[in-house]
């Protein structure tokens, strides 16, 4: 009853990804996303409105002031292509001080960085494979080399998974070829997922 009258005539926006013309699997799960939360939203008599977010943030705060929403759902993986810029959303939310759904800009900055992730996972005792950022002087085994930066799956293929001799040539290979920042880790055998945690 309590949320019926939160939401009940209140404007909810939902932020999403900006989908491209010939959009990723990913990417085509996200509108199907938005519209099923949107439906859900509207049975709470709230006005619901959908955008996709834009690295150009002068429009998005333009939009934020415009419309000045009760709340934020956002669904926002990736800004302008880069999951690196995801945490802009929140960023700009916080400054506006618009309450969101997610976690805070701290979380979605430090968490957009697979090697700091596993920095502070090592430093408090959570195991997580060995990794290198050069190739250089590592142990003898198999390597995966992947994208800090970026979901799992971008930039990947068979040919990611090296020998420790091959490890240095391939990050250098990934870097030019891809953009960014990449670097190897130990290869497990097994599916690489997100998954997220509530504390």
């Amino acid at each position: 009853m309590v949320i019926e009258e939160l939401l009940r005539d209140n404007k909810i926006l939902i932020f999403h990804d900006e989908v491209s013309f010939s959009p990723k699997p990913d990417e085509s799960d996200i509108l199907p996303t938005a519209k099923w939360i949107e439906k859900i939203l509207e049975r709470f008599d709230a006005q619901i409105k959908i955008y996709p977010f834009s690295l150009n943030l002068m429009k998005m705060k333009a939009v934020l002031e415009k419309e000045n929403p009760l709340l934020v759902f956002n669904l926002v993986d990736a800004v302008d292509g880069k999951c690196q810029l995801g945490c802009l959303v929140s960023a700009l939310l916080e400054a506006l001080k618009i309450p969101y759904t997610g976690c805070n800009n701290n979380a979605m900055f430090m968490t957009s960085d697979k090697l700091l992730v596993k920095k502070i996972m090592r430093r408090n005792g959570i195991p997580t494979a060995d990794w290198t950022e050069d190739g250089i002087d590592i142990k003898p085994s198999l390597y995966i080399v992947k994208s800090a930066y970026e979901h799992c799956s971008a930039g990947l293929s068979d040919n990611n998974i090296v020998s420790d001799g091959e490890v240095k040539n391939k990050i250098e290979e990934c870097t030019a070829t891809f953009g960014g920042k990449w670097f190897a880790e130990k290869y497990m055998e097994g599916r690489s997922m997100n998954f997220y945690l509530i504390p």
